[in-house]
């Protein structure tokens, strides 16, 4: 509470004395007016204005207005969309350490949105914000190695980078290392460490990791069997819409398996996941009709 008080009066006194006159020159109270107009807080919200105060305390080198800038240009915020400026701006921001902006980069050379693609550079700058902590970038460089995407597969590197996210509460990451440690793609298994992640990942709502989960309780995995727990987990899952869970949700009631039999229940679950399952077949005979033409 004692911090977003002064949070306050910080903010206020930056209000004041960018009020005070036309054209404030300290980098930080610019970069201040420019996040105010452009998140609308205290004044009307105005693109325009909050990348006009942007670029004044850009070109004065603060990191976190290159970054801000940048994203202006690609998103055509208050000046005219142009991807090339934006990198531009953010690279100036990247080249300072600034992290937000090492993984903006990511994407732009990995797509090449403004500059040519370029897999080495995007792991470069994937590489240059994880080990300044930056979550998602740990994610997404335990995934480029998870896939090999463009680079070499390196298994024992994706564990690595998924552990440091995982650890800061990155649920996907947490999910691919309850995977990894089943003893898949080289790993060692270990189910007291599958159900450690699988839980804190389903802790925050992953439907994947809550099917797993509730596999890992009905088979006795690293926990004592309880179907009942296998239930909630299922339950969990299939209320999201997992079609795994749900399959198993009706198993679980058709043999009156951790709750009390139910053919209708059973009879439900099943039907929602057969409904998902036509949908996606669907779906996927409506794309195989676009390939062909």
């Amino acid at each position: 509470m004692a911090h977003e008080k002064l949070k306050k009066i910080d903010e206020t006194t930056v209000i004041e004395s960018v009020s005070k006159t036309a054209d404030p020159t300290d980098a930080a109270e610019q970069l201040a007016l420019g996040n105010k107009y452009y998140n609308g807080e205290d004044v009307p919200q105005d693109y325009a204005k909050a990348a006009y105060w942007y670029t004044k305390a850009a070109e004065q080198g603060n990191a976190e207005a290159q970054c801000n800038l940048g994203i202006c240009y690609s998103s055509g915020q208050g000046v005219q969309k142009n991807n090339i400026k934006a990198v531009y701006w953010v690279t100036k921001a990247a080249k300072q350490r600034y992290a937000r902006a090492q993984f903006y980069l990511v994407f732009c050379y990995y797509i090449g949105d403004g500059v040519p693609r370029d897999y080495k550079k995007a792991v470069y700058w994937a590489t240059k914000a994880a080990k300044q902590g930056y979550v998602p970038a740990q994610f997404q460089l335990g995934s480029f190695y998870k896939d090999g995407c463009n680079i070499p597969q390196n298994n024992r590197k994706a564990v690595y980078w998924f552990t440091k996210a995982a650890k800061q509460g990155n649920a996907d990451a947490q999910f691919y290392l309850g995977y990894y440690y089943c003893g898949r793609l080289g790993v060692r298994q270990d189910y007291a460490k599958v159900v450690y992640w699988y839980t804190k990942a389903a802790e925050q709502g992953s439907s994947g990791a809550q099917y797993e989960l509730g596999n890992c309780y009905n088979d006795g995995l690293g926990v004592p069997q309880d179907y009942t727990k296998a239930v909630y987990w299922y339950s969990k899952a299939a209320e999201q819409g997992n079609t795994n869970a749900q399959r198993e949700l009706g198993n679980c009631y058709d043999k009156g398996q951790g709750v009390p039999q139910d053919n209708k229940k059973a009879a439900y679950w099943y039907t929602k996941a057969a409904e998902q399952e036509e949908y996606l077949n669907q779906l996927l005979k409506i794309g195989s009709k676009k390939n062909k033409t």
